[in-house]
């Protein structure tokens, strides 16, 4: 009897043990997105780091230098507590902008250089990797990453690639490169893009 009840109670607490950490973030998550909820770094977005804990980090989960540091997912003395996934949007903040999941208190603009309702050609900028698409945060708060989905029209065929933004600080600016289909030119190119919930911006490289 004493031997059974050992045996079973030895097989619940494997399983139990399983199961916590299959709940803690570790390797297996390292560069995921993820955000924060309570403690000091409350309502940052982030990736997780190779020790599981959630940092201002790349996609390789190496902290940023200069950044807002990490939140230690695992230990008991944590900051804050990390949940899997994008921080919650609040949605739109207008045509040709977005909360973009701001990582810190305020609104987030996020719009693109030029503005939104330009002619096709004057999104066409250019560098030898590829189209640049400049995006511009005019809120008063860091944006949260973004993924764009950039559509060339290519011999009557929309090919479509997705790129993520970063994040992009109150006032600052980022560049999106994006390879161009080398069949994408005959004569010229026409591409569009759009990201989050925004319309979609349309745009055209001379042959």
């Amino acid at each position: 009897m004493d031997r059974l009840f050992m045996l079973s109670m030895a097989t619940v607490f494997a399983f139990t043990l399983s199961a916590c950490e299959d709940n803690q973030p570790g390797p297996s998550k390292t560069g995921k997105i993820c955000h924060i909820v309570g403690g000091g770094n409350d309502g940052r977005q982030g990736r997780y780091d190779s020790e599981g804990s959630c940092c201002d980090a790349d996609e390789d989960g190496d902290e940023i230098p200069g950044s807002w540091g990490c939140t230690d997912c695992n230990s008991d003395k944590a900051d804050g507590s990390c949940k899997d996934g994008p921080k919650p949007t609040s949605g739109s903040a207008g045509s040709g902008s977005d909360n973009g999941g701001a990582v810190d208190p305020g609104l987030a603009i996020v719009g693109t250089v030029p503005a939104f309702g330009s002619t096709p050609n004057e999104f066409c900028q250019r560098s030898n990797d590829g189209l640049v698409l400049t995006f511009a945060n005019t809120g008063t708060a860091t944006s949260g990453l973004a993924t764009v989905a950039v559509t060339f029209r290519v011999n009557g065929n929309d090919v479509v690639t997705d790129i993520e933004r970063p994040t992009i600080p109150a006032g600052g600016s980022v560049d999106v490169i994006v390879p161009i289909p080398a069949s994408c030119f005959s004569p010229d190119c026409p591409f569009s893009f759009s990201w989050a919930n925004q319309p979609a911006h349309l745009g055209l490289c001379i042959g």
